[in-house]
């Protein structure tokens, strides 16, 4: 699994870094590796990983699954 938020200093490292990436549009590699990976990490490590909440991950996978874009997405290939 995915790191695990332990203590009040990594929480807020990881409340920074999240609030440096709000409204700020996801990169074609961030779709890549939300689309791969989330089956396999999990919404809330992608979040992580990636600087976001859980719930902008799952409304942006939710989005590209209606537009039927995850599979191309998925199977890009060129980051992940």
């Amino acid at each position: 699994m995915g790191k695990m938020i332990q203590n009040n200093e990594e929480y807020n490292e990881y409340k920074e870094e999240i609030k440096s990436n709000l409204r700020k549009s996801f990169t074609v590699s961030d779709l890549e590796y939300i689309c791969k990976y989330i089956h396999i990490d999990g919404a809330y490590n992608i979040a992580l990983a990636l600087g976001r909440t859980k719930n902008s991950v799952v409304k942006m996978y939710t989005q590209l699954k209606k537009e039927n874009t995850d599979t191309f997405f998925r199977n890009l290939n060129i980051f992940w």
